[in-house]
Parts: structure tokens; sequence; C-alpha cells
């Protein structure tokens, strides 16, 4: 596949430090991190792997992934020698929500069937009850994969309260470098699995956030006591991978990648974002990701060319991002990333092509499901600059 290369996103794609991020005010919604046991990992597709491991998923066995997946979802499941086995989603009739088709998932089901991996997309809960209450009848360890829902839940079941294990992705929601989580109720992990600390790593993840922030306009009243040491790092950084045989200094979710590395497995999330998701404002997250998100909604709302994924925002749900449905996703997609528009396309590459036939809502959403971002570290300007231009270009092709 030919290689394209657009404009750097004019504002941030995810969030990025600012004086405003910290803060003692704490959201009233649950967070994942608040169950009885938590493991902090580099990433979410680590955790993935960590839960497979503990549950000694291996050869012959067989794992359930929904048809819409990240492949970093199914890169653990080939890494332990087991099969993964995809079952088909749906939306719902309030079109609120996208959620497994348990119609689907009994069709499935063998007696190898080890593991099933349910995802709560773009951070709207699906309905589970009925996934918990299948998989305890067939003895199926049930994994929530909420890397797009760090916090959420609603009256009836708060977020990974009967699961085995969820798995989180808090560099989606934090302005942090690297950073994902493996919680349970039920499970204790021991803490000592993992390997000591990388220094050049921890480094690297404190350095990589005030890069950002700076690049991005913020923090500014230490920008210049921080520019010549990030200079000199720039310098010092380029002499040590001119003699360095190692491939990779940080996990591939840090970097924006898809990739599984399993040297990052038994890895701790760095020092430096443990302490950002401690000291973050999770109260003002929680309201600008909504009212971001919001805004988003009612700009687009009578748009042509394109509608929201979903009509309603529950009030449980913390977005990880604004999922909008383009008409013409070929010609629209390179317009706006050529002016700058930060663009997220979960489920666009998927691990077999064979799936785009099996299931149409599956082939239709990684075609023409564009993700905006609507994170607590956008500026009123940003956000407003990112809505004018997607409204612009969606009305001069509709």
């Amino acid at each position: 596949m030919e290689q394209k290369y657009y404009q750097q996103p004019r504002i941030p794609i995810s969030p990025v430090l600012s004086a405003k991020s910290f803060g003692l005010n704490k959201s009233t919604i649950a967070k994942i991190s608040d169950l009885k046991y938590t493991l902090y990992t580099t990433s979410g597709r680590s955790a993935i792997a960590i839960a497979l491991k503990y549950f000694e998923v291996g050869s012959n066995d067989e794992v359930l992934v929904p048809t819409f997946h990240c492949t970093s979802m199914v890169d653990p499941v080939i890494w332990l020698e087991a099969k993964p086995v995809f079952y088909t989603i749906e939306i719902n009739h309030e079109k609120t929500l996208l959620k497994a088709s348990i119609a689907s998932i009994k069709k499935l089901i063998t007696p190898n069937t080890k593991a099933l991996i349910v995802a709560h997309y773009f951070g709207q809960m699906q309905e589970i009850s009925a996934l918990y209450a299948l998989c305890k009848e067939k003895k199926i360890r049930i994994i929530e994969d909420c890397a797009h829902m760090y916090f959420g839940g609603d009256t009836n079941s708060a977020i990974g309260q009967y699961s085995d294990f969820v798995i989180g992705s808090a560099l989606k929601f934090y302005a942090m470098f690297d950073g994902g989580c493996l919680c349970s109720n039920t499970h204790k992990l021991p803490k000592n699995i993992f390997s000591t600390r990388n220094v050049k790593f921890e480094i690297k993840s404190l350095v990589n956030c005030l890069e950002r922030s700076l690049h991005y306009k913020r923090l500014l009243l230490i920008s210049y006591f921080l520019a010549p040491l990030l200079s000199l790092k720039d310098y010092l950084w380029n002499k040590v991978k001119k003699k360095s045989t190692a491939t990779s200094y940080s996990p591939a979710a840090a970097e924006g990648g898809f990739g599984f590395d399993p040297n990052w497995v038994y890895k701790p999330m760095s020092i430096t974002s443990r302490l950002i998701a401690f000291l973050t404002n999770d109260g003002r997250l929680v309201k600008l990701r909504r009212k971001n998100y919001m805004k988003w909604h009612q700009e687009l709302k009578n748009v042509e060319g394109g509608k929201a994924l979903f009509d309603e925002l529950s009030i449980f749900t913390v977005p990880h991002v604004f999922p909008f449905l383009v008409d013409q996703p070929e010609i629209i997609f390179p317009i706006l990333k050529n002016l700058g528009v930060p663009i997220l396309r979960f489920g666009e590459f998927l691990w077999d092509d064979t799936l785009y036939k099996v299931c149409p809502l599956t082939n239709y959403l990684s075609k023409h499901c564009f993700q905006f971002p609507c994170h607590q570290e956008l500026s009123p300007a940003e956000l407003d600059w990112a809505i004018t231009t997607v409204k612009s270009v969606l009305s001069e092709h509709a």
C-alpha cells in the first residue's frame, strides 16, 4: 500500500498538557480504574495480552472478536497462537450505540471458545447484560475493551462490574505519552509481573508530553526555559539512535501506531503518565468532552454530505471522539487532511479483508465513519476552526 503524506494537524488530535489540565475536581462519573484491582500498562493492547495470558489462552483456543475492530485488538490473540473468530455488530433501533450481535456470537461458539472481547465504541456503553449471561452459561471469559471508554456506565450496570477484565487506553483521555490499564473486580493481578523501568523510555515520556504542549502553544510561560533543553535533547537523541541497535524506544500505541510489540507487554506505565492521570482535573475533562461533542453534533446536524453516527449522547457517556458518517469519504478525507483537520479512522483497516463482506455494517463504518477530536484540551478557537472547515468542505462537495 502506497504511503500518503498529509499536512500535520493544525490542532491537537489528542489531549496536550496545559495550565488548565490539573486540579482536584474529580468526576461524578466512574472510571474503569476505580475497579477493585488495577494494573497500569503502557497500552491497551498490552492489557489485552496480559488478560488473555492470565486465562492461559493458547494454541487451539478461540477468541471471539468483533468484525469492527482495530488490528491491535487481534495481535495479542495471534501472539498467544490462538485463533481470532469474528462476530458481527449491529446498531440499536434508537441509533444511540453500536453493539455485538448476540445471534452471531451464539453461532460461533465452539468447545474451543475461551474468551470474548467486546468493545464499547466511541465512549457509548453498549447493552451488555445479555452477553454477561451468555458467557456465564458457556463458561467463556469476557473482556471489555474500553479503549474508547475510560469513564462511563449506566444506572443498571457500572462499567466492568461483571466482566472478568476491563482494558483501558488512558492516553486517549489524558495528556500523556503512554498509558493503558487492566482492571477487574474479581481477578487480582500480581504487581511483580512487570520488568524494571526503562530510563530512556521514562525520559521520552516526559519530554514528549512537553514537546507536544509547546508545539500547540501550551505552557508558553515555561517555553523560554524548555526550548534550549529540548534542542539539546534532539541533538543527543539523534546521536543515541545512530549508535544504538534497538528497534523500538517506546510502544507503538504511544507513537500513534497499531503495531504490537511483545517486548512492551510487561512494561509498566511511565511515571510521568501515572502522575498526569493522578493530577488531572477529571471534572473538567468530563464536562468539556461532553460539551465539545455536543457542539460538533449541533453544528453538523443539518449539513449536507454526512450525519452523526449517534442520534444522542447518554448522560453517563464521556466521549472519546465525535463519530461522523461522511457520504463521499474518498473525496472528503484528503481535502480535510491537507487542510490540517485531524481525523481518526477506527476500523479503517481490518485484520482480514473478507470481513468487509461478512458484516455490511462494519464495511460501511470502515469506509464512511470519520472521528473528529472533542477532547478537553481543545481551545474554543481551535474547535470553531475545525467545525467551520468541516462544514465548508462538506457543503462544497455535497
